[in-house]
């Protein structure tokens, strides 16, 4: 901006002259002053109309620039705080998958660590069950009369507290020799029961105790008691009762575990076809890790192993959908329905809860624990009599009738039999079946009854021949699943009871004669061959006894 030169001067003059010492009065100086200033302000205000144009143009360009300035701010702003969005949301999204990682690695940590702990947990409960086992004392295998005094010893003994194993046993001068290894201490143990083991066998001669090659050598003058074997050698027992059908009556729920090629798949066959027969038909529902190299009757529904958890699962939503119907009707005062029998069988159970783990031990537990009110029955079958295998507990099998089948027999009379006698005749009866011509035998255990041992059916035989035909599949469809809540309300079914005679079974008299089930057999259309074999036996004495009958009854060949 340009000033005039004439109005600058006056003001500068003025302003020199203020300061001097001319004007000592300080109120007239300031008014001189006062005056002075306006004057050189007027002076500048005002210009020439080619100055104020310019002071125009300069304002105008001012403003513009400002105005340039103000939207190039904005922009700039709004440019910024997009960017910080988006390097928020980034770097929220690069936190959020640094934690995700984070978490699914210590996930897989803990999850390492849990399938650590689940294997320590079933070895441990294996090494238990082998504890209790242990906690057994090892009988003679043999049922000749050393070996019968020398369990019974064994036994006098495990009742006051000390754990002995059978050794050796011989005859010697007359007088019996019994060797057996105690556990803890020592022959002195012995030896202070000694006059209680002279009652209790009713010996004349207090036995003595000596230290033979490591063991305890019980010398026995047993000329004062009756210890002689029969003249006859033992024989094989059979229950006198239908054990499959009196299975079907006695439990919820069947456990059948042996070696491979014991015959398992064909005593399930029977027991499957004596359900059908005596429930008056079951919906089965095959679950077959195998397929397709099992032999099956039944087409499985659930096939290879990784269908198997699915099969698992259905059987327990089909459980919890029945439990809500009852629920239901029992909130409504009703009747509490009877649903259809729905039998789930499961094959290779073992192998399925070692693939999936305690997430398949879970679904089975509901079926167990919960099945039998509901009419929705299990049969799992399997290898290993070791409930710790299924991460189950041996009060888990409660409910189940148990059937242990080849060389599963002697672990399951160490696993179901603490009585010293029941368990010698066990052992007994299992040595003769084995030296004999019977291959095929499982031992029985109900619940809540003494475990036996009876002949099963041999593989590919259905028992006698002369059950109901299976069901072409194991594929049912079940309506609770799907909804359809009225379809199962009146079904007339319900599990029948254990029959209660004075032995809690049927009767001799009430089973058929051999001959009118090979009557029966032959009507039904098998062969000569089969029926005898099924019969009477499959070799042997029993086989000619059978083959010479039929030949009496002149029944066709």
């Amino acid at each position: 901006m340009k000033i005039s030169k004439p109005h600058l001067l006056s003001a500068v003059a003025t302003l020199t002259f203020l300061s001097s010492p001319l004007i000592p009065n300080p109120s007239v100086k300031l008014f001189v002053r006062a005056t002075a200033l306006t004057g050189a302000v007027a002076g500048l205000c005002f210009k020439t109309p080619e100055e104020q144009g310019l002071i125009n143009d300069e304002m105008s360009r001012i403003s513009k620039e400002r105005q340039e300035m103000t939207e190039q701010y904005l922009a700039d702003t709004a440019t910024l705080e997009e960017w910080a969005k988006g390097e928020e949301a980034r770097l929220t999204e690069q936190a959020k998958a640094i934690v995700e990682a984070n978490v699914a690695e210590c996930q897989q940590i803990i999850d390492g660590y849990l399938g650590e702990i689940e294997q320590l947990q079933s070895y441990n409960a294996e090494l238990m069950e082998r504890i209790q086992l242990y906690q057994l004392p090892k009988h003679a295998r043999g049922t000749s009369r050393l070996e019968t005094i020398a369990n019974r010893c064994i036994d006098f003994f495990y009742e006051r507290g000390i754990m002995t194993d059978y050794s050796d046993s011989w005859t010697e001068n007359e007088f019996d020799l019994i060797r057996i290894k105690p556990r803890a201490g020592g022959k002195d143990q012995l030896e202070k029961l000694a006059e209680e083991l002279q009652l209790t066998l009713s010996l004349d001669v207090k036995p003595t105790f000596s230290i033979i090659q490591g063991t305890c050598q019980i010398r026995l003058d047993t000329r004062g008691i009756d210890t002689r074997p029969s003249n006859s050698k033992p024989k094989i027992t059979e229950p006198h009762f239908d054990f499959l059908k009196a299975a079907v009556g006695s439990a919820p729920s069947f456990r059948i575990n042996g070696e491979s090629g014991s015959g398992k798949s064909t005593l399930a066959n029977n027991l499957i076809a004596v359900m059908q027969q005596e429930l008056g038909g079951c919906e089965v529902t095959l679950i077959d890790p195998k397929y397709p190299l099992s032999e099956w009757d039944i087409q499985p529904k659930y096939k290879g192993i990784d269908e198997a958890y699915d099969g698992l699962k259905e059987a327990a939503d089909l459980v919890e959908s029945r439990l809500k119907l009852a629920r239901d009707d029992k909130e409504k005062g009703l009747a509490i329905r009877k649903f259809k029998p729905a039998l789930f069988v499961i094959d290779e159970i073992d192998w399925i809860i070692s693939h999936f783990g305690k997430e398949a031990t879970e679904q089975l537990l509901i079926t167990l624990k919960v099945g039998r009110a509901l009419n929705v029955m299990i049969l799992y079958i399997g290898q290993t009599p070791l409930c710790s295998r299924l991460k189950l507990n041996k009060d888990d099998f409660r409910h189940s009738a148990s059937f242990f089948l080849g060389e599963n027999i002697p672990a399951g009379i160490g696993e179901v039999v603490l009585d010293g006698a029941l368990k010698n005749e066990l052992e007994a009866q299992y040595t003769l079946r084995q030296e004999g011509d019977n291959k095929y035998f499982c031992m029985v255990k109900y619940p809540g009854k003494k475990p036996f041992i009876a002949t099963s059916p041999a593989p590919n035989y259905l028992n006698f021949g002369l059950l109901p035909d299976l069901p072409k599949t194991g594929s049912p469809s079940y309506p609770e699943l799907s909804g359809d809540n009225e379809t199962s309300r009146d079904f007339p079914m319900d599990f029948p009871r254990l029959p209660t005679t004075s032995h809690d079974f049927p009767s001799k008299t009430e089973k058929k004669s051999k001959t009118d089930l090979a009557l029966e057999a032959l009507e039904a259309g098998h062969s000569k061959t089969h029926i005898i074999e099924v019969v009477w036996g499959f070799k042997g004495k029993r086989y000619a006894e059978g083959k010479a009958l039929w030949s009496q009854l002149g029944l066709p060949d």
